[in-house]
């Protein structure tokens, strides 16, 4: 049981980023001039990666105590800004993908996984504030 919980952030990671996937694929299907085939991939696999990279940078500054977590999650909160800046300039001056619905596509996907980490760490951090009231 422990040890789920340890690996439950990066399973609901896994599980959002299929379920954004599925979601991306019916609106491809239901209206296919909206979103270019090779546009999906390349920024969900982007994002996940970056979510899981910070995932793993929060999650090892929460374990080595209250003094580090704070410059860790500060430190992930900004690398995620950074990892996602890296990816929109790859993104739209490498790939010269310039179509509104790319750009519209990268800023809802920068959204909806900036709300998962967010959302993560604070669960997290309530969680482990609530352990050390208890102890």
């Amino acid at each position: 049981m422990m040890a789920f919980s340890k690996l439950k952030p990066y399973i609901y990671l896994f599980i959002l980023s299929g379920l954004v996937l599925i979601l991306l694929l019916i609106i491809r299907r239901i209206f296919p001039d909206t979103i270019m085939p090779g546009t999906i991939f390349p920024l969900l696999s982007g994002f996940t990666l970056i979510s899981l990279i910070v995932l793993l940078m929060f999650l090892s500054g929460v374990r080595k105590g209250p003094e580090k977590s704070v410059l860790l999650t500060l430190a992930a909160i900004s690398l995620k800004m950074l990892l996602s800046f890296v990816l929109a300039l790859v993104f739209f001056i490498g790939l010269k993908n310039r179509e509104m619905a790319s750009v519209l596509l990268f800023f809802i996907l920068y959204l909806i996984f900036t709300f998962f980490v967010v959302f993560t760490f604070l669960s997290i951090l309530k969680k482990s504030e609530l352990k050390e009231k208890a102890l």
